[in-house]
């Protein structure tokens, strides 16, 4: 059954963009919890402060997840038809990239206008 078949790939791209959503949602909360007291996987990693190194890490652990995300699409058929790939390369490369670009920068909320997708994770 092509349903069974392509359910791995659809786990997995599922698996990667959840873990991706909540980690990026940790960074960006990253002030807030230390403030707050609330738990954080960064604030019991890096302390309460975010380096510059911390926050390289953190979104080069990003990017791996999303390039697994996108290997995982790939193996689906509807990955290269016009309309899903515009839909996911939307989503993963522009939305999601764009979510954590203040890991580079250092500043939250960065006003760049999204890069054209050329077919590969920075």
């Amino acid at each position: 059954d092509a349903k069974e078949e392509y359910a791995p790939a659809l786990r997995s791209l599922g698996c990667t963009l959840g873990t991706f959503i909540y980690a990026a949602d940790a960074a960006d909360d990253f002030e807030a919890d230390v403030k707050s007291g609330s738990y954080n996987p960064y604030v019991l990693t890096y302390g309460d402060v975010l380096t510059e190194d911390a926050r390289r890490a953190i979104y080069d652990g990003l990017i791996l997840t999303l390039s697994k995300g996108e290997a995982a699409w790939h193996n689906l058929p509807m990955a290269h038809t016009t309309t899903v790939r515009r839909l996911i390369e939307n989503i993963m490369y522009e939305g999601l990239l764009r979510r954590i670009e203040f890991l580079k920068t250092g500043k939250k909320k960065s006003k760049s206008k999204p890069k054209s997708y050329n077919g590969a994770l920075p």
